[in-house]
């Protein structure tokens, strides 16, 4: 655990469906589905497994406010984003993670060459996580915080 490979050549069957609406001059939504029917690696090295490890349905949806404020550019996004049929492995056996569910919050003021930003971050289940491994004795988890919020201030030069 905590070791990423790169996986090499890869193949993925599955459909993505994606909904950009413009509401007003300054508000925007979407919404995205993706569904992997399939994932595999092409030639795994000697003692590993063939099937990628990815989620069979990804859902994303979000809004976006963007308008001129002051003598800057404000903006605020709002997204959801959820995973359902997680697979990991125990062996050959396959099993399925809970699902993952998070939602994202940001704020952001650009003026002249700094852009300002607070964010947070927010997971609704106990635990919830997109990352996690299949060993012998089941499955190991790496748990991310149900908050993170953070600030930051950048400067374009």
């Amino acid at each position: 655990p905590g070791v990423y490979e790169q996986v090499g050549d890869t193949t993925r069957r599955g459909a993505e469906t994606s909904f950009n609406y413009q509401l007003t001059s300054t508000v925007s939504t979407y919404m995205r589905y993706g569904r992997i029917i399939d994932a595999v690696i092409n030639n795994p090295p000697p003692g590993t497994g063939a099937q990628l490890v990815v989620p069979e349905h990804t859902y994303k949806a979000g809004v976006q406010y963007r308008n001129d404020f002051m003598d800057g550019q404000l903006t605020l996004n709002a997204d959801v984003y959820h995973l359902d049929g997680i697979p990991y492995y125990i062996g050959t056996e396959k099993h399925e993670m809970p699902p993952y569910t998070r939602y994202d919050l940001r704020a952001s003021y650009d003026y002249q060459d700094y852009q300002f930003s607070v964010y947070g971050t927010f997971q609704p289940h106990r635990y919830g996580t997109e990352v996690a491994y299949g060993t012998n004795s089941g499955l190991v988890i790496v748990p991310q915080p149900s908050t993170t919020l953070g600030a930051s201030v950048r400067y374009y030069f």
